[in-house]
């Protein structure tokens, strides 16, 4: 898979750029970028020059995306939630 497509292969994990998972969810990169940088969808790699987080991680982006949009909390509010939900579904 090539860089450009906005897929990578790292050590046999799928990982895709902030710019397509932001066209995939329907956001803007800014603010993609800006729940990256507040640490929650956890660690990241570069590809090229772009940020690209693992695809297990895409249900997280779903959650954030859930609880800010659609229930208005605060992004800097939302790590302990986020926690608390991971905990209690296993």
């Amino acid at each position: 898979m090539s860089a450009e497509q906005g897929k990578a292969l790292i050590e046999g994990q799928l990982y895709l750029t902030l710019e397509l998972v932001a066209e995939c969810y329907e956001v803007q990169v800014s603010w993609l970028t800006e729940v990256y940088e507040l640490g929650l969808l956890g660690h990241g790699e570069r590809i090229e020059s772009r940020i690209a987080i693992p695809v297990i991680r895409l249900d997280r982006v779903a959650r954030v995306i859930r609880m800010h949009f659609h229930y208005g909390q605060e992004l800097t509010s939302l790590e302990p939630l986020l926690e608390a939900e991971e905990r209690d579904s296993l």
